[in-house]
C-alpha cells in the first residue's frame, strides 16, 4: 500500500508487486477494468489515507473509467473519463483538492509534504505522523494503525487527558457516558473528516456551503461538548438534495453508533389516530433497552424531522384528527425546546443534548432566491415551533443542469433496474441525450418537475423497454432514447393558452400572393 514513485524502475516494480500481494486474497479485485486501472492496482498505487477518496470511483460510478491513478511528489495523479471518453474534470479536481488537505497515513487534515531523505519519496502527512516518521517509524506501520486492508477505518483510541475518546463501531456503553470534549486539534480533524466523507458521497458542488455547515454541526455534536444540542432547519426545493445531505452526514458519524430517529411528519399527521407511533415511542425504540436514559449515547440522540412542511396548521379539523394533531405538536414543541419526553414504560428522556434537524421544502411558500424569514415560515408552522427549531437555517440550492446530469447517471432506481435487465440477459444502453433531455426539462421548470421526476422518466422508459423485450424473444438490447421518455407535454412548454401564430399579411412572409 506504499505509494509508488519514479526513483528507479526496478524498485517501483518490486514495491508494486509487494503491495499487490497484500490483496492476494481478494481475487475479485484483480479484474482489470476495461481500458482502465484496476481497483487493486489503484489501491496499491496511492497512500492508504487517500483510498477512501478514490474508492467511490469504483463503488459508486458505473459509467466512468479510471485511466490513471498514482501518487507522485505528495500529489495525487488522477485521470477519469466517462464511457464515451469525455474527461470528468469536476470529479477529478474535487478528489485531488481533497487529497491535498489529507494525510496519506492517517487521513486527517491539515497535511503538508514531507521528505525524510533524498533517497526517499515525498509524502503528504499531518504533523503528528510527520513526528512519528522522524522518530524512525515506517510509513506503512503508521497507516496500518488507521486502515484495514479493505479500506475501512480501524477503531482508533486516543488518550485525551484523563479520559479516552474511542471512535467505535460498537454502541457506547454506560461506562463511557462522561467522555470529555475533544481538544482543539482532534476536534478540527474530526470536522474535516466528516466534511470530506460527506463530499465524497454527494454528487455536484452546488451545495458545498451546506455540506460544510452540516459537517460542523455533526462534529460539534459528537465532539464539541456543547451544553445544549443544536436545533437546525434545512430548507430547499424538491430535488435539491436534502435527504442525500442528511444521509451522508449520518453515515459520516455512524461509527459513533448514536441513536438516530427519523420522523416522517406525513405519518405522524395522518387523519384520526392512524399513522406512525408518537415521537416518544420512536425515540424510545431507537434508544433501545438502555435503562439509563441519561447515558451519553441516549442523550446525544440525533432526531431528523422529515417533510416538516406537512406539519401545517389545521384550522378546520375536528374530533380525533384535531386531538392527534395537538398531541403531535405538543411533543414537537417539547422536543425542539430542550424539554422532557415521557416514555410509555414510565422513563423520562431529556432532549437537552439531542441534535434535532428539521427538513422541509415549503415550495409554494418560500422564494429561495432570497433569505428565508421567520414571518414566511410562520404562515405554515406555529411561530413557537419555527423559533425553536430554526436556531440555524441551512438552505440548499437546486442542482444545475450539469449536476443533474451527474446525479441522473447514478440514479439508484435506474442502476438497480439496469442490473435486473442484465441478469435477464439484456444489454442496456441509456443514451446521453436522453439524460440531457430529462435534465433540461426539469431546468425549464414549466410544470414544476423535479429531479425525482426526471429519474422517474428514465426508469419508466427502461421499464417499458423491458416489457417490450420480454414480449419479443429475439431482442437482446434495450435502448433508452430521448423519444422513449414519458415526459408530459406540459413540461416542455410554458403554462397558459398558446395563441396560434398570426397569419402573415401579403408581402410579410408566408405564401406568396397569387396574381389573378
Amino acid at each position: 500500500m506504499t505509494p509508488t514513485h519514479p526513483l528507479s524502475p526496478e524498485r517501483d516494480a518490486d514495491d508494486l508487486a509487494l503491495q499487490l500481494n497484500l490483496f492476494s486474497g481478494l481475487a475479485s479485485e484483480h479484474a482489470v477494468v476495461e481500458r482502465g486501472v484496476s481497483r487493486a492496482i489503484a489501491r496499491a498505487s496511492i497512500s492508504p489515507g487517500w483510498w477512501r477518496l478514490v474508492a467511490n470511483l469504483y463503488d459508486g460510478y458505473a459509467n466512468i473509467i479510471v485511466k490513471e491513478c498514482r501518487e507522485h511528489d505528495a500529489a495525487l495523479i488522477l485521470r477519469v473519463v466517462d464511457r464515451d471518453g469525455s474527461p470528468m474534470g469536476d470529479i477529478v479536481r474535487h478528489i485531488c483538492d481533497s487529497a491535498e488537505q489529507m494525510c496519506g497515513a492517517c487521513g486527517s487534515a491539515p497535511a503538508t509534504p514531507y521528505r525524510a531523505r533524498l533517497d526517499t519519496p515525498t509524502l503528504r502527512v499531518c504533523p503528528r505522523c510527520r513526528d512519528r516518521l522522524r522518530n524512525g517509524e515506517a510509513y506503512l506501520t503508521i497507516a496500518d494503525e488507521f486502515w484495514a486492508l479493505d479500506g475501512s477505518r480501524r477503531v482508533v483510541a486516543r488518550v485525551l487527558g484523563d479520559a479516552t475518546w474511542v471512535k467505535r463501531k460498537q454502541p457506547l456503553s454506560a461506562t463511557t457516558a462522561n467522555v470529555q470534549p475533544l481538544p482543539g486539534p482532534e476536534l478540527r480533524r474530526l470536522i474535516t473528516d466528516i466534511r470530506l466523507s460527506m463530499r465524497s458521497e454527494i454528487i455536484g458542488n452546488h451545495n458545498d456551503d451546506a455540506v460544510s455547515a452540516l459537517a460542523l454541526l455533526a462534529g460539534l455534536h459528537v465532539g464539541g461538548g456543547l451544553a445544549r444540542g443544536s436545533r437546525t432547519l434545512i430548507l430547499g426545493p424538491s430535488g435539491s438534495g436534502k435527504s442525500s445531505a442528511i444521509a451522508a452526514m449520518l453515515h459520516a458519524v455512524s461509527s459513533f453508533q448514536l441513536p438516530v430517529v427519523t420522523v416522517d411528519c406525513v405519518d405522524l399527521t395522518s387523519p384520526g389516530w392512524s399513522g406512525a407511533a408518537s415521537i416518544g415511542r420512536l425515540i424510545e425504540a431507537s434508544i433501545g433497552g438502555d435503562d439509563d436514559t441519561t447515558s451519553f449515547r441516549a442523550q446525544h440522540c440525533i432526531v431528523v424531522l422529515d417533510e416538516l412542511h406537512h406539519l401545517a396548521l389545521r384550522n378546520d379539523t375536528t374530533g380525533n384528527t384535531a386531538a392527534h394533531h395537538r398531541d403531535v405538536m405538543t411533543s414537537f414543541l417539547g422536543l425542539t425546546g430542550h424539554g422532557t419526553i415521557q416514555f410509555e414504560d414510565g422513563r423520562a428522556w431529556s432532549s437537552q443534548h439531542a441534535l434535532v434537524i428539521g427538513m422541509g421544502a415549503f415550495t409554494d411558500l418560500l422564494d429561495y432566491r432570497r433569505p428565508v424569514t421567520v414571518r414566511e415560515l410562520s404562515r405554515s408552522l406555529p411561530l413557537e415551533l419555527v423559533t425553536r427549531i430554526a436556531e440555524q437555517t441551512i438552505t440548499l440550492r437546486a442542482p444545475t443542469e450539469r449536476d443533474m446530469l451527474a446525479i441522473l447517471r447514478e440514479w439508484p432506481a435506474l442502476k438497480s433496474l439496469i442490473s435486473v435487465c442484465e441478469r435477464l440477459g439484456y444489454e442496456v444502453r441509456v443514451h446521453d441525450e436522453a439524460v440531457r433531455r430529462a435534465a433540461r426539462v426539469v431546468q425549464l421548470g414549466h410544470d414544476r418537475s423535479t429531479l425525482r421526476s426526471a429519474g422517474g422518466w428514465l426508469v419508466s422508459a427502461l421499464r417499458q423497454g423491458l416489457i417490450d423485450a420480454l414480449e419479443q424473444s429475439e431482442t437482446r438490447e434495450i435502448v433508452v432514447s430521448p423519444d422513449s421518455l414519458p415526459i408530459p407535454p406540459t413540461a416542455t412548454r410554458p403554462e397558459g393558452p398558446q395563441e396560434p401564430p398570426e397569419r402573415p399579411r401579403d408581402g410579410e412572409g408566408g405564401d406568396l400572393p397569387v396574381r389573378r
